[in-house]
């Protein structure tokens, strides 16, 4: 079972069209009556628990494509998530075009807005080169998490600051926190071969930025002295080619293999 038919699972639903989805046309207007993403009514339905918002993920899955997709998720103010924080259904049905929903969860100051609880999870599965500029540019993460219960399918609908839109600060002097940073090495877990190129043009840029520094600092001190396991010089040369690779590497007074 993959996770979108697990999300129309949970979301125990009365009628499946031929997909197997919501039929498109309760989904829309499930949708068209909603501004908010919230926890809701509880059910009982066959002796499970379901809440409005398993029905209102169920309804946004079943859209017709990525870019219906993106503008229902940008539309809707986001107060509760889906089951699971390591929930990526919306990338299982809809690939790489849901971008757009993920560029708009970056907020102007750097934090990028981790409600719901599985925007990371969707960024992380994203393997493109504006998947990786929103992690580099991610400079802290906020995820409104209630202290006792955390998200998910326990969590309080709206604890706390929920509610308060106000703009989540960003670390001092816009530095970035080690959420933010972790942001950024995990995506490139993820996707090294997009990562890593780009990581390589940033360092070798003219600017003297904090991304500029990042970059070199990551290239120099993580994946030079372990290019055994990251096999970053020979990723970097077959993009930019030895030559300049190798010249990056002895400007940044990197190890090279």
């Amino acid at each position: 079972m993959n996770a979108v038919q697990t999300v129309i699972e949970n979301a125990m639903l009365d009628e499946l069209d031929s997909r197997g989805l919501m039929p498109i046309a309760r989904a829309r207007a499930l949708l068209a009556a909603t501004t908010e993403f919230r926890r809701g009514e509880t059910h009982i339905v066959d002796g499970a628990v379901v809440f409005d918002s398993d029905r209102l993920w169920a309804a946004l899955l079943s859209l017709d494509d990525a870019e219906e997709f993106n503008r229902e998720a940008k539309r809707l103010d986001w107060f509760f998530h889906p089951r699971s924080p390591l929930d990526a259904a919306a990338h299982t049905r809809f690939g790489d075009g849901i971008i757009d929903w993920l560029e708009s969860c970056l907020l102007p100051n750097g934090v990028l807005f981790n409600v719901p609880c599985c925007v990371i999870a969707h960024l992380l599965a994203v393997g493109t080169p504006r998947a990786f500029h929103v992690a580099n540019e991610t400079r802290d993460v906020d995820s409104r998490q209630d202290p006792e219960y955390g998200p998910g399918l326990f969590s309080p609908d709206s604890p706390g600051d929920y509610d308060e839109y106000d703009l989540p600060a960003s670390p001092a002097g816009g530095a970035y926190s080690g959420e933010g940073h972790n942001m950024l090495m995990s995506w490139m877990g993820r996707h090294p071969g997009i990562a890593i190129p780009l990581l390589a043009d940033m360092a070798d840029a003219e600017s003297t930025d904090d991304a500029k520094r990042r970059a070199a600092f990551i290239i120099k001190n993580v994946l030079a002295p372990n290019d055994h396991s990251w096999g970053a010089f020979q990723i970097i040369a077959d993009e930019r080619g030895e030559a300049w690779t190798t010249a990056l590497f002895e400007r940044l007074d990197a190890p090279l293999p």
